[in-house]
C-alpha cells in the first residue's frame, strides 16, 4: 500500500504544471491522467541527513546530566546507549 503514495510539493513545480498541461474544466478521466503526470514529474522529497552516533564523550555528558551521575558511564552504559542508537538506524548496524 505504500506504493500508492508519494510526497509531493504544497504548490505544484513549474514541470508538473506543464505535465498536466490540461484545462480545469476537463474531463474527469483526463484530470486523473494529468494528476498522475504531476505525480510522475514531481520531483523526489529531500532525505533526512545521515544521523551519525554520539562519541563517548557526548554519551557521557549526557548520562550525567539526566542522571546525576558523579562517575563516567561503564562499558555496560556505552552498550546499551549504542544499541538505542542501532534501534534508531543510527551508526554501524550488527
Amino acid at each position: 500500500m505504500i506504493d500508492q503514495y508519494k510526497l509531493v510539493p504544497v504548490e505544484p513545480t513549474p514541470e508538473m504544471l506543464k505535465a498536466a498541461n490540461c484545462m480545469i474544466d476537463c474531463d474527469p478521466i483526463w484530470m486523473a491522467r494529468a494528476y498522475r503526470a504531476m505525480l510522475a514529474a514531481a520531483p523526489e522529497a529531500p532525505q533526512p541527513a545521515k544521523r551519525e552516533p554520539l562519541t563517548d564523550e557526548e554519551i557521557d555528558a549526557v548520562m550525567r546530566k539526566a542522571l546525576g551521575y558523579g562517575l563516567s558511564p561503564s562499558r555496560d552504559d556505552l552498550d546499551f546507549a549504542r544499541a538505542i542508537e542501532r534501534a534508531h538506524g543510527i551508526g554501524e548496524q550488527e
